[in-house]
């Protein structure tokens, strides 16, 4: 490989991670504004994101915002041996939206931070802006993660309530699955961390049993 050819091949896996960190971490809703964000000339943006779509790189949320796609979380969690985790997870999260009328999502915690992912739309009209995806902070770090009520701020200091169950994880990060509470009061979170609880013990059975007919 030539000098000219390295660079350019580092400059398309550079314009990659550009894109993917935007769409993770930024609520941008129009590929005219990721590529402002990244710097990438528009041409080359619009192709490029065209083709991560296309590739389920990165995906839309229900308001037309960009986040993470099932295949970048596929290959994220091949770390743990966890294959096909979006088809696992999209009836789970259905679930729990059905079950409790709320939000279910799966979260990437790490460094006082949690990644939303995956996630379902609650019923009724309060869900027609649904908290947008992307990345939150803990307001007090918490480790090791464990099951229960937590309070999420975002960039702009908005605060948002959640339940926690850590599903797998390891010194760097963990999976968790998690609930978008719109209900404030106590007897509800009881009863949602039980259900969510309940979800997540159903889930890692079921990762389990995918990597035995993998490892087979």
């Amino acid at each position: 490989m030539t000098s000219s050819q390295k660079n350019s091949y580092h400059k398309s896996i550079d314009r990659f991670e550009y894109l993917l960190d935007a769409a993770r971490s930024r609520e941008i809703d129009t590929p005219y504004k990721l590529a402002q964000i990244t710097g990438i000339p528009q041409s080359t943006a619009y192709r490029q994101i065209a083709l991560m779509e296309k590739l389920r790189l990165i995906s839309r949320d229900m308001q037309g915002r960009f986040m993470i796609g099932p295949e970048s979380l596929r290959l994220a969690n091949k770390a743990w041996d966890i294959q096909d985790i979006e088809v696992l997870a999209e009836p789970i999260l259905r679930f729990i939206r059905i079950q409790t009328r709320q939000t279910g999502f799966l979260g990437f915690v790490a460094n006082g931070d949690i990644q939303l992912g995956l996630y379902s739309i609650g019923l009724g009209c309060r869900f027609n802006k649904p908290t947008k995806s992307g990345l939150y902070h803990f307001l007090d770090v918490i480790k090791p993660l464990t099951s229960g009520r937590y309070d999420l701020v975002d960039d702009d200091g908005l605060r948002q309530p959640v339940i926690l169950c850590p599903v797998v994880g390891n010194d760097h990060r963990e999976l968790v699955i998690g609930l978008l509470k719109n209900d404030q009061k106590d007897e509800t979170t009881t009863d949602d961390l039980a259900l969510v609880t309940d979800v997540v013990n159903r889930f890692r059975a079921g990762l389990a049993l995918v990597s035995q007919k993998t490892e087979s």
